[in-house]
This record gives C-alpha cells, structure tokens and sequence, in this order.
C-alpha cells in the first residue's frame, strides 16, 4: 500500500504544479503548446489513479479468495483464483490445483491438477512442484512417470531450501517430509528430525506430530515416549479443527491419536468415530486401521468378517506403497501377512517386508522380525532373533530390551550371560520408566511385571501393584489381568479369587486373550466362581481363537479328556496343532501322543518321533523319554538302542524317574549296553528316589509307579506291604492305573488273598474313569462270571468301550465271543 501512496502523493504534486501554472496564465490566453502539456499532465494523474484503484480492487479480491479458502468456503474462491491464475499467479494455480485434486468446490479432477500444478511449478512455486510430482508417482491424472517424479521432488526441494527464509514454517515441514519419505532424495530421519524440528519450534502442528511418528517409533534416534507425547499434544487442537472440516488426513491422524492415547487418554470410540470417516473418504490406512478395531473388539463388537473386508481394501495401497520404500507402509503389509489381515497368512512375505522395513531402522519391525526369528517353529533362528532383537534394543525399544534380558538369561541364541540379562531388563525398566511417568499404560504395565518377576529391578509386588492399577485406571486391559494374577496368587495383597476373577473378567471382556484364559481356568477348578465347564470351554474357546497357545493347549485337553462334553479327539488334535504350531512344548508332546496312539488322526509313529523330537529339543523331559521309547521299540524309526539311552540319559538328568527306571532296566537286560545290574540297581535307586519324592508330595503316578516297582522288587527289595500302601493311596486319590493294578492284584492274589471281588470293584471304578485296560477287564469279568454274574449284554458294553479306547484285547474279545450277536 504505500507505493501507492507514494504514486498518488506524487500525482496530487504534479496537479498542484499544473494548477499553480495555470493561475499564473489566467489573465493571459494559454499557448497551445501550454495545454497540451496540461492535458497530458491531467491524463498522466487519471492513469495513475485507475491503476490504483485498480491494484486495490485486486488485492481485496485476492483477500476475499484467501479468507474463502481457509474457511473452505471453496465455491466464493475458486473464480476468483481462476482469474488470478490467467495472470500467472502461481498462488492461485498451486490452489486451484489442490481444488481440483481434492474435489474442493469442484469436481475431483486429476487431469486439471495436474494442469494447474504444473503452471505453478513452472513459475517455481515449490508446494506445486511436490504435489506435482505425488500425482506423477501415484500415477493419478497422467500415465505413471517416475522419472518426472523425481524430478519435481528434486526441484521442490531446491526452491524449498530458496524460500526457507520467506515462509519458514511451510519449507521446513515440507522438507522433513520429503526426507522422511525420501521423496527423490535419499531417506534420511536425521535431516527429516531437524527440518519437523524447526518447524515444531515455528508451532506447525503438522511438524509437531511427525517428531512425535520419529521418537514414538525410535526412527533414526533413541526411542523417547515423553518427548513423543509432547509432540502429540501440541499437534492435536490442530487436528481436530482440520477435522470439523472432513479433513481425510487429520480424520486419520486423529483416529491414532484416540486408538493409542497419542496426547489424549485412549479412546476406542473416538478412535473408531475418526477412522470411520477417514474411511469414507477412501483413505487406505484408515481401511487397515478399522479392520484391526473389528478384529479385536475394540470399541465395537468383535467381527472378523467385516474385518477381513476392511483389511482387504488396503492391502493394494500399502503394496504398491511398500514397493517404494515407504517404511510404515512396508511394516503394515508385513503384519497383514503374518497375522493373515486381508491376505493369505505367510510369515516368509511377513519376514521379506519386515526386513525392508527392519534394515531402514525401523524399531518396531526390526522387534517383529525378531519374534518371528526366536518363536516361529519353522522360521526359527536364535542368532538373527538376537541381531534383530538388539537392533531394536539400542534404539531404545523397551519390549526388545526387555526380550534380550530373557535370551541372555535363558542362553536363547547367545551364552548364558547373568550379567548381560541384568544390563538389558535395567535398561528396559528405565525406558518403561520414562514412558509410564507420561501416563503411557502399556508401559506402566510393562513396569509392573517386571517388579512382580524381578526383571532388572529387586521384586518388589508393591511396586508392582501400584503400576498396575496406574495402568488399569486407563482401562489397560492387560494390566487389568495382571491384577488378577496377583489377587490369585497373593503377591502383595491377600489371596482373594473372587476379586482375581472380577479382575479377569474385566479385561476379558476387553478381548484381552491371556485373561480369557485364565477366566477359562477359574471356571474349570471353582476358583472364585461355581465351576462351570461349559463358561471354561467359552473362554478357552475365545481366547484359542486369537491364537493364545496356552488356552489352544487347555482347550485340547478338554476334547481328549471328556470334560462335561463328548470327547472329540479331532477336535483336541486340532487346537494341539495350533498351540503346536505356536512352538508351546507341551502341545508338541501331545501332539506326539496323539500320533503315537491314533487318537483323532491316523496312527503315525514318524509323525510322533517328529513332535517328540521338537519338544525333546527344547529339554521337554517327558518328550525326550518317549522319543527314547520310540527307538527302543523301533515304531516307525530304526530300533537304535544309542539313541533309546541318549535321550533317556537327557530325560533321567532332569529327574524324570520314568526315564531313570527304563535306563535300569537296560542295563539289566543289556539292551544297547553290557549287562551290568549293579549300574541297573544304581538307576533304579534313582528312579525310586524320584518316585518318592514326588509321591509323597501328592503325585499319583508316582504313587502307582512306586507300587509296580515294590510290588516286582525293581531297585529295592521286594515289599509286598509296600506295594499295597502306594497302589492303595493312589487308587483311593481316584488314579484310575492304580485302581486298575490293585484289582489285578485281587484278581491274581499277588502279595494279597486272591478276591474276585474286590477285583471286580476295582476295576469297575477304573473303567467308569475310562481306563481302557480296566474297562476291558471288568467286562471280562462278566463274559467269564468272576466275581460277578454272567451278564454277556454288560460285558458286550465295556468291551465295546475299551475297544473303542484302543484296546487291542477288546478287539480280540469283540471277535472271539461274538459279542455283536447279543
């Protein structure tokens, strides 16, 4: 405005001048040479001042457009914009640009961006120069050209860095940005960190929410979750006024904030409220998003259909995304494929976009690929669990620290190192520290399990429990079952299962998965509640369905062992294998089992050895005695006796008395070794030693296993008394092998008077147990009359039973006394 003041004082100089002259000449008549001077003089003013006026008309209109677009009233805009960009005015084309890209106040148009984008970068308008080349990337509105792409996001960049001093705050976001991405520049989170730096300090909340992206994720810099919450909080009253506005990339960002408690407390239904309308603005991540809040539950009913259905529709975006190196996008694609979310599951594409997205250091896929690495059974490789997991670990990621404690701990993938495990839980407790201070819950949680177990910290339950209320006061559903386990157990509070199960209770319905379970257990045994089978069954079931191996393994046992329902034992192989699958030992141990004894699958003895094996390998005692058996027996497998001792000798040096009693009994009948009974007598001792122990704390196996070994003098002597004593204590417990045994005695009179009856009574209570040996025995019995009448039609019923347990006698009986007739 004041050139024009100036233009005008000026003109007003040059009238008085001509005014002055022409007072001067009044009395005289004027030359025509005079007024002609004076016309052009009064011509010259008027020019001046219809330029004025004019330049001050535009400028209202250029005021009026601006105030229209920041109000998004778009419609008032737009033809002021299309005039101004006729007289190339960059401003004006670069927004006409996003008008028609968006669809702002006119139809979406690609064609026409693209048009007005170019014009302005032409005339070296840098935010028009990098929306050109996002359109010549993403192939919208012109044929896909990579190579004008770059060339625009080099040019954007050059005249970013020209503008810096002009508009700061927009040329410093916009450069982050492309370093971030590495739009036409080689990635680089340092240089990203210091231009969202600058422009945080400038108050862009834009820039304020991607410094909170870099130190959340520990992108390029020590992970830092009070830095990132702050970040957050500033970037948020922006976001929500973007949003009044149906702002797709603040509706987004917005749905984040409230899923993950980004600068607000967690909020499921907001979060779901802002993806939903993201969503129907076609954004992709928002697609994503919404699948996982229907997969668990959050915030709305759990519904896997509609999950899959959103997932599916983002899958092509973050493919194509992933391929151009865009890291988070390479890091959701990996998780679609290991966890199956709106794709076929495969963990070897998981392990491809994972290590993409791992080797630009990315934290929290370089922790994933790791957890494949240390769990997935065929996957499995303990060295790069360990890279990656450290990888993660110096980027200040806790969950990774915390991980490298156990490995140093447990020798997983390095030597057994105390000290090295100590160094990583104290650095995790510090990190967890600094986050759960800033009210993060899923580090408060964290900081109280490693308080209740001792991890990095002395063990401290108090401790424990005051950060899992702090946690459960957020509505953190795995703290929530963390309060549980201490009320159940009694860690810093008196045993109490009925406030356990509220606990339980409240973060199971949560869809928390591990909390499922353990309200699973509470309803199995009465703990807290009335038992209830069919509740157990329910929350097994819910919690197996989202793949928690403990309650696959529970689950299991309920189908194989006839809990309140009919036994199935296709279903019991089924969720073994799940759990199996999931490397949980003693899933693999039974799975064995089932193999081994046809039960719910056809009887494959190398099928078994295998699942024997995975678990033996793991130092799963029951496992290795049973893979020793195997090649004892030569089931499916070459009889190999060095085998048989190998892993007998690895099962006895766990105390596993079943194996020391085996490895007696090769050495006394010299199968693999040279007969020598007095080694045989030395691990019978150890058998029986075993054996005690674990009868006299209330094991019935031992108890019935002790009575074998008194009964036929095997590593003690002979003791009939005794033998009594130990069958009769397990038999009375309700052990259905040891009531079975004592009957034999009666049936026999070994080391007893010889009582059909009591026989009959004994195996009749073994057989109501379904022991198949006893119900074969009892419905002997009465094809034969001991003890009991004749009663071919009672008998016909138990053998049948005991035949369809596995019975091979049963079988025989079946056939011999043609039973089918009666």
């Amino acid at each position: 405005m004041e050139r024009y003041f100036g233009l005008i004082t000026l003109t007003f100089k040059d009238l008085d001048f001509i005014l002055i002259m022409a007072r001067n000449k009044k009395k005289q008549k004027l030359t025509i040479q005079q007024i002609l001077i004076l016309a052009g003089g009064l011509l010259v003013i008027l020019t001046v001042l219809s330029l004025v006026v004019f330049q001050l008309l535009a400028e209202s209109e250029t005021q009026r457009a601006n105030k229209a677009y920041q109000q998004r009233k778009y419609k008032i805009a737009f033809p002021i914009y299309a005039k101004m960009a006729k007289q190339s005015d960059s401003k004006a084309q670069y927004k006409l640009g996003m008008m028609y890209e968006n669809g702002w106040g006119v139809s979406k148009n690609y064609k026409k961006a693209v048009e007005y984008y170019r014009w302005a970068a032409e005339l070296n308008n840098p935010s028009a120069q990098f929306r050109l080349a996002k359109l010549y990337e993403l192939s919208l509105g012109s044929l896909k050209n990579p190579k004008k792409a770059k060339l625009w996001y080099s040019k954007s960049l050059l005249w970013f860095t020209k503008t810096m001093s002009d508009n700061k705050k927009e040329s410093a976001y916009m450069m982050g940005t492309i370093y971030f991405n590495g739009y036409g520049v080689g990635k680089s989170m340092k240089k990203a960190r210091q231009y969202f730096s600058m422009g945080a300090k400038l108050k862009d909340p834009r820039a304020n929410y991607m410094l909170g992206v870099i130190y959340l994720n520990g992108l390029g810099i020590m992970r830092d979750y009070s830095k990132a919450a702050k970040c957050y909080k500033l970037a948020l009253p922006w976001y929500i006024e973007e949003a009044k506005y149906k702002e797709i990339e603040a509706l987004y960002r917005l749905g984040t904030m409230y899923e993950n408690g980004y600068g607000v407390l967690k909020n499921y239904k907001k979060a779901l409220e802002f993806y939903s309308k993201a969503a129907k603005g076609k954004d992709p991540r928002a697609y994503y998003a919404l699948g996982q809040m229907y997969l668990n539950g959050y915030g709305v009913l759990k519904d896997t259909k509609t999950a899959d259905e959103e997932c599916r529709k983002s899958l092509r975006w973050y493919s194509r995304e992933a391929a151009k190196g865009n890291v988070e996008a390479q890091y959701r694609l990996a998780t679609m494929y290991e966890e199956g979310y709106g794709a076929e599951r495969d963990p070897r594409l998981a392990i491809l976009w994972y290590m993409k997205a791992a080797e630009q250091g990315f934290a929290n896929a370089q922790y994933r690929l790791a957890q494949i690495y240390f769990s997935h059974d065929e996957l499995k490789d303990d060295k790069q669990a360990v890279k990656w997991y450290e990888a993660a670990a110096e980027q200040g990621y806790a969950p990774a620290q915390y991980k490298l404690g156990t490995m140093y701990e447990n020798g997983n993938g390095v030597l057994e190192d105390y000290r090295k495990a100590v160094k990583w839980y104290r650095t995790a407790v510090e990190w967890y520290g600094k986050a759960a201070a800033q009210g993060d819950a899923s580090s408060q949680h964290s900081l109280g399990q490693m308080y209740s177990k001792g991890y990095g910290v002395l063990k401290d339950y108090s401790k424990a429990l005051n950060w899992y209320q702090k946690a459960t006061s957020q509505g953190f559903a795995p703290a929530q079952n963390g309060m549980g386990v201490m009320y159940e157990n009694g860690y810093g509070v008196l045993k109490d299962y009925a406030t356990a199960v509220d606990w339980y209770n409240k973060s199971a319905t949560q869809g928390f998965d591990q909390a499922q379970f353990n309200l699973g257990r509470m309803y199995k045994h009465g703990y807290g509640v009335e038992a209830d089978i069919n509740q157990a069954v329910s929350w097994y079931n819910k919690s197996s369905e989202q793949g928690y191996a403990p309650a696959q393994y529970n689950l299991a046992m309920m189908y194989e062992q006839d809990y309140g329902f009919l036994k199935d034992y296709e279903k019991a192989v089924l969720w073994y294998r799940e759990a199996a699958l999931q490397d949980f030992i003693k899933a693999q141990y039974k799975l064995g089992l089932m193999y081994e004894k046809g039960y719910g699958v056809s009887k494959n003895y190398e099928k078994a050895a295998d699942w024997y094996e995975k678990a033996a390998n793991k130092k799963y005692a029951p496992a290795q005695y049973n893979l020793g058996l195997i090649y004892e027996n030569g089931w499916g497998v070459k009889k190999d006796y060095k085998q048989t001792l190998r892993w007998f000798k690895k099962a006895a040096g766990q105390q596993y008395a079943p194996a020391q009693y085996r490895i007696g009994l090769l050495y006394e009948k010299g199968n693999g070794v040279a007969k020598d009974m007095e080694q045989a007598i030395v691990w019978y001792k150890k058998a029986v030693a075993n054996y005690t122990k674990r009868a006299e704390s209330g094991d019935m196996e031992a108890m019935s296993q002790l009575g074998k070994m008194y009964l036929s003098g095997l590593g003690v002597l002979k003791d009939y008394t005794k033998a009594i004593q130990w069958y009769e204590k397990a038999a009375n417990l309700g052990y259905a092998p040891a009531q079975y045994e004592f009957g034999r005695m009666y049936e026999k009179g070994d080391g007893v008077d010889k009582n059909l009856t009591e026989a009959v009574k004994w195996y009749e209570k073994a057989a109501k147990l379904k022991y198949a040996k006893a119900q074969y025995r009892f419905g002997f019995m009465y094809i034969n009359g001991l003890g009991v009448k004749k009663d071919y039609k009672l008998a016909k019923e138990w053998i049948r039973r005991a035949w369809e347990n596995g019975n091979t006698d049963a079988a025989r009986a079946w056939k011999t006394y043609k039973l089918q007739e009666y």
